[in-house]
């Protein structure tokens, strides 16, 4: 019972702990890959949803 408290619990909370150290700790690679990342969404994510997006909508409705 401790050993899933410990994963439930402990765990997640360590790994946003670690994930917030990161970013602060190198703030510079942060922002360069919430860019990469936000350029991939608008760039490729987004054009290759949105079809798909708006027929599901025209079914629906």
């Amino acid at each position: 019972m401790k050993l899933k408290k410990l994963i439930t619990f402990f765990i997640p909370k360590l790994f946003i702990c670690l994930i917030i150290l990161g970013i602060i700790l190198a703030p510079k690679s942060a922002i360069k890959a919430a860019k990469d990342g936000i350029s991939i969404w608008i760039n490729i994510l987004m054009p290759s949803l949105l079809p798909f997006i708006i027929g599901a909508n025209l079914i629906v409705s």
